[in-house]
Order: C-alpha cells, then sequence, then structure tokens
C-alpha cells in the first residue's frame, strides 16, 4: 500500500518495483540441534579466522634448521598467516597401456601421487605501513632447501603435515600499499627413515 501512495505521488504508475526475491531455503534450515563452528580467533580487522596456517615447526625449531654450503647452520621463524585460501590437488600414478586390436588402454592403479597445495594469501600490515618484517620471515622460510611442517587443521584433515615448496609468487598491485599479496606452490611430502643393515 506505502508503495503505491509513492509510486502516484511521483506520478510512477507505470513502473515496476523491483522487489527481494523470497529466499528459497527460509523456514527449511533447521536451527536447533547443531551448533555452527567457532572462530580461532579475530583478526586485527575484526574478522573471523575460521583457519589459519603456520609454517614451520612451533615444538622442535631443529626441524626449521639446515647447514648451508659454508657449513654455517642457518634456520627459519615459524610464520601464521590468518589470511589465506588453501587448495589441495590430489593425482593418482596410473601406467596405461596399448593393446593391440583393443580400443582404450589398459589401465594399471600404482598408487596415490603426492599432493599439489596452493596457498593463496595476503600479510596485512598497519594502515599505511608495509609489513616488510613478515614479508622478509615468510621470504627466508620460502627460500629454505628443507621440508616446512604444516600446521593447519584443514590440511591435517587431509593428512597433510610437511611440504616441500615448488615455487611462490609475491607480488605488488596498484592501490595496495599496506598488505602483500603471494602464491606458494608447494608438494606434500612424507618423511621416512632408512634403516642401514650388514647384509
Amino acid at each position: 500500500m506505502f508503495e503505491d501512495m509513492v509510486l502516484k505521488a511521483f506520478n510512477m504508475q507505470h513502473v515496476d518495483v523491483v522487489r527481494q526475491p523470497r529466499n528459497a531455503f527460509e523456514g527449511k534450515v533447521p536451527r536447533k540441534g547443531y551448533l555452527p563452528d567457532r572462530p580461532l580467533y579475530y583478526s586485527e580487522l575484526g574478522t573471523p579466522v575460521m583457519s589459519d596456517l603456520t609454517l614451520g615447526d612451533r615444538v622442535n625449531l631443529s626441524n626449521n634448521a639446515w647447514v648451508d654450503g659454508a657449513g654455517r647452520e642457518q634456520r627459519f621463524e615459524p610464520v601464521t598467516l590468518a589470511t589465506v585460501l588453501v587448495t589441495v590437488m590430489q593425482s593418482k600414478s596410473i601406467i596405461t597401456t596399448q593393446v593391440q586390436g583393443r580400443n582404450g588402454t589398459v589401465k594399471e592403479y600404482i598408487g596415490l601421487g603426492d599432493f599439489d597445495v596452493t596457498i593463496n594469501g595476503i600479510i596485512v600490515g598497519r594502515n599505511g605501513v608495509y609489513p616488510r618484517e613478515q614479508v622478509r620471515r615468510l621470504k627466508q622460510l620460502l627460500d629454505a632447501p628443507v621440508p616446512v611442517v604444516v600446521s593447519s587443521w584443514y590440511l591435517q584433515n587431509l593428512d597433510i603435515d610437511t611440504v616441500v615448496i615448488k615455487d611462490y609468487e609475491i607480488g605488488q598491485q596498484e592501490g595496495e600499499y599496506s598488505m602483500q599479496r603471494f602464491t606458494i606452490n608447494a608438494l606434500s611430502d612424507t618423511p621416512f627413515e632408512l634403516k642401514l643393515s650388514n647384509v
């Protein structure tokens, strides 16, 4: 009724009113019997962080160390990233064989390949301040010639605890100074021990 009065007052009788579409799920989603996931914590911007990612071992710091070509021990500090999106791709190792007189191929399943892990994220600094120290620490970690322990419930849920960094991209974006975007491509790694025998 109010809409009709407004249309008549402004001589707009032949204008269709745009109405908000009704939510198709309204009343169909139960509100009782479950608890939504709680955020791990809130970011500096006040947004909820549901899953963060820590690169590097926070417990056993020797996993973050290596010996360089000059015989000196080097190490990196673990880095926790709150603003990240992780994509995981699993491949299978399959050998295909052509058979004469038969269409298609014979497939032989060998096993699962490594997980391809892509990490897209942002390091956020204070307003008008570039996060130099955080970016320097991240680059030192990414350049380390050792497997990197990862801590994230999302990756642990997929049985990924360690990755090897393949490559990374840290680029500038116009209009953004107080934040640094990055992309990391890695492969999952499963540590193993070799046992030597005197046979």
